[in-house]
């Protein structure tokens, strides 16, 4: 079971998507995460590829502000908005259907913090991670959890870690 790791929300179950297409960010790999990046307080934040919405809410939970889930999987969707209602955080969230890659060419909003866990091997890391950092804020970070296993970038992170099969990579604006 998935559930909120710290802040307000704490505690809160969160649902999952069944089969082998989706995998929850581990509490250990969300630990890592949120121990490493500022304080979330007033923050925007995106959450590329939400699957069950996991990272966005933590985000929420800890101090941001605003959250826009983006998600092509209608399955998925039904999961966040389950999630969201759970927590009672709707008035603080945007779900919105759409193929990352075409959500990022129309959106002209800037955000503080975008997290994208892609399928593993299915999204060239360079070409999202070039679309990505126009849409950061002066102040914003990228955090990209992928397989292990997937190549180098030609970017540089600002901050990388490897917990068991899953990287994270951590870039700014």
């Amino acid at each position: 079971m998935i559930h909120v790791h710290s802040g307000g929300l704490k505690g809160r179950k969160l649902s999952g998507l069944s089969g082998v297409q989706t995998r929850p960010t581990t509490n250990r790999v969300k630990e890592w995460i949120f121990s490493v990046l500022p304080n979330q307080t007033e923050n925007r934040v995106l959450d590329l590829f939400a699957g069950s919405g996991n990272l966005g809410i933590e985000a929420l939970s800890c101090g941001a502000v605003f959250c826009t889930f983006v998600e092509k999987s209608s399955a998925a969707i039904r999961i966040i908005k389950k999630n969201v209602n759970r927590c009672e955080i709707a008035e603080r969230s945007q779900i919105v259907r759409s193929d990352v890659f075409a959500f990022l060419s129309r959106n002209p909003e800037k955000f503080d913090l975008v997290f994208a866990d892609p399928p593993y091997g299915a999204v060239q890391l360079d070409r999202l991670i070039d679309k990505v950092l126009p849409q950061l804020s002066s102040k914003g970070l990228f955090v990209l959890e992928e397989s292990g296993h997937s190549p180098e970038t030609t970017i540089l992170p600002k901050r990388a870690k490897e917990i068991g099969q899953t990287k994270i990579r951590i870039y700014s604006a």
